[in-house]
């Protein structure tokens, strides 16, 4: 049985969010590395460099290259479509955010 056209396009709808939002998520990602960069480790060590938003980039896709992270792990392989995006807009934005948070209350309460 061929599945129809809107069947493929909703198939793909997806991922190509996940593909669009990437570039986002990394900026996210790395202003949140950065920042949290300059509020724990630079008050530590004077010497410590200053990290850009860009550079941080960098180094998070250096660690994920060292770490192996990809898009495939078990709970992906098996999630339908939306919910594997659910599970990667989570996985880039919201836990990032709550780390945020976090270190944000501990940066100006405690520090």
């Amino acid at each position: 049985m061929k599945p129809s056209e809107q069947e493929v396009k909703a198939d793909f709808t997806p991922n190509i969010l996940i593909i669009a939002l990437l570039p986002i998520a990394l900026t996210f990602q790395g202003y949140i590395l950065a920042t949290t960069w300059k509020w724990f480790v630079r008050p530590l060590w004077d010497v410590a460099p200053v990290l850009t938003v860009p550079i941080s980039i960098g180094l998070l896709t250096v660690q994920w290259a060292w770490k192996g992270q990809s898009l495939r792990d078990e709970k992906l392989d098996k999630a339908k479509n939306w919910d594997a995006f659910g599970l990667m807009f989570s996985n880039s934005f919201y836990h990032p955010a709550i780390t945020l948070l976090i270190a944000w209350i501990v940066h100006r309460f405690w520090m």
